[in-house]
């Protein structure tokens, strides 16, 4: 028996691609029938799908393979307003470790996570203005008497933004 084991630099030299650049995409199926004449999928960007446990609501994210999950909360952030660490992934019944890359747990194109989101901490406070406008600001229990107020600031001046183009349009 006769093993060659070929360096990067031969590899290259041939044209051979590094062995974690192809994506297999190994099922969880037992059933599933290896085809040679498969083509390999190559690094790049893809879509998954994430869907809200709670109610169901599913939407797409583009990712690639070396995202870490905390980059995919981070993303789900951006397009959801939710919190990052509110948020816990699961893929086929197992959570999602934030440090770990969606290629550690062979999640590829058109992959389905569940997303539950934590509502432990967060509360609605309800304000009431001097001018008697009543309106609520979500508050964590974490945040300090300075950060609640700069939302109850924030709220307000967008409401009374907010009154002041209506009254212009009328």
């Amino acid at each position: 028996m006769h093993i060659v084991a070929k360096t990067p630099k031969v590899r290259n030299m041939e044209g051979i691609l590094p062995a974690e650049t192809f994506n297999f995409g190994y099922p969880y199926n037992q059933n599933f029938r290896w085809d040679p004449t498969r083509k390999p999928s190559y690094p790049g960007p893809f879509k998954i799908f994430v869907r809200r446990v709670a109610n169901g609501k599913t939407f797409s994210l583009s990712v690639v393979r070396h995202n870490t999950i905390s980059e995919v909360k981070q993303k789900i952030s951006k397009q959801e307003d939710l919190v990052p660490f509110r948020q816990t992934l699961f893929f086929t019944g197992m959570k999602l470790d934030n440090s770990s890359t969606l290629a550690d747990y062979n999640i590829h194109g058109k992959s389905t996570l569940d997303l539950f989101v934590d509502p432990a901490g967060c509360f609605n406070l309800f304000v009431e203005t001097i001018s008697g406008k009543i309106f609520s600001v979500d508050v964590l229990r974490c945040y300090s008497i300075g950060r609640v107020k700069a939302l109850i600031q924030r709220k307000e001046a967008r409401y009374s933004f907010t009154q002041a183009n209506a009254s212009l349009w009328r």
